[in-house]
């Protein structure tokens, strides 16, 4: 992870919960001073056999995953090396479901648009093992 992207969101006061690969979790919670909140921290083994399954296969399917990466745990930002992204990236940029706010190189930071993804995801069956409420948070 390149250096100038966390300074982006620490110089642009971002804080709230991050997604990124795997191997990025423990240095994007230690630069932000806990500001940032990753969804995997490196320094310690992962809480559930689910964490692992998503953070392993998120970047290859974000359609299936992002509903519930937002309702169960209330991710705002994704941080990820646009290397890894498949097709699937162009159709939730063109859904305004996440909005890229920064880029260095190949790495992205995109802010995710809660309500258009709730919108979206509350007719479909790509999330198991979640329900739905008006007020998901």
């Amino acid at each position: 992870m390149p250096k100038e992207t966390m300074d982006y969101f620490t110089m642009n006061n971002l804080h709230g919960n991050v997604f990124t690969p795997w191997p990025w979790g423990g240095y994007i919670t230690w630069r932000t001073d806990k500001r940032a909140q990753n969804f995997v921290d490196t320094r310690i083994e992962p809480f559930t056999l689910r964490e692992i399954e998503i953070a392993s296969t998120f970047p290859i399917m974000p359609i299936r995953l992002l509903g519930e990466m937002v309702i169960r745990y209330k991710t705002e930002y994704i941080i990820i090396n646009t290397h890894d992204l498949k097709p699937e990236w162009d159709f939730l940029t063109s859904q305004e479901f996440i909005s890229p706010i920064y880029q260095y190189n190949k790495i992205f930071i995109y802010h995710i648009n809660t309500p258009n993804v709730l919108n979206f995801y509350r007719d479909k069956q790509w999330i198991h093992d979640f329900k739905f409420s008006d007020k998901p948070f």
